[in-house]
C-alpha cells in the first residue's frame, strides 16, 4: 500500500510539474506577444503623431471624421433615450435602451479622448517622441 501511495505521489508530482512548466511557457509566450503588440502600437502612435504635427490634410480629415463619428455615437445615445422615454415602453425595454445609450456615450467619449490626446501630443512633438521612445525601450528591456 505504501509503495502504491509513493508511486502515485511521484506520478502526480511529475504530472503537476509538467503542467506547471507548460503553463509557465504559455505565460511567457503570451507576455512576449503582448509586449510586442504594445511596441507596435507605440510605433504606429508615433507615426500618427508625427504626421498629425506636419499638418497632413488627409490625416486631419480622418481625425475630423473620427470626431464626427464620436458625435454621432452621442446623438444615437440621446435618440435612444428620448425615443424610449417618449414612447412609454416597458421597464425592461427601457432598461436595455438605457444600457445601450450608456455604451454609445462611453464609446463616443473614448473616441474623443483618444483623438484629443493625439492632438495634444502633436503640439509638442519632440517631448511626445521622447516619451514614446522611453516607453518602447522599457518594453523592449522586458523581452
Amino acid at each position: 500500500m505504501e509503495e502504491q501511495f509513493s508511486s502515485l505521489t511521484i506520478t502526480l508530482s511529475i504530472a503537476s510539474s509538467l503542467v506547471a512548466s507548460w503553463l509557465f511557457f504559455y505565460y511567457l509566450r503570451f507576455r512576449e506577444k503582448k509586449i510586442r503588440r504594445k511596441i507596435e502600437e507605440l510605433e504606429s502612435e508615433e507615426e500618427y503623431i508625427e504626421k498629425l504635427s506636419k499638418g497632413n490634410i488627409k490625416l486631419l480629415r480622418s481625425t475630423f471624421i473620427v470626431i464626427l463619428f464620436a458625435f454621432v455615437c452621442l446623438l444615437i445615445a440621446l435618440a435612444i433615450y428620448f425615443v424610449t422615454s417618449a414612447a412609454g415602453v416597458g421597464a425592461n425595454i427601457k432598461q436595455y435602451a438605457n444600457v445601450a445609450s450608456a455604451w454609445f456615450v462611453i464609446v463616443g467619449a473614448a473616441i474623443c479622448i483618444y483623438q484629443a490626446r493625439s492632438i495634444i501630443r502633436a503640439a509638442d512633438l519632440n517631448k511626445s517622441k521622447k516619451k514614446i521612445q522611453k516607453q518602447r525601450e522599457a518594453l523592449e528591456s522586458r523581452l
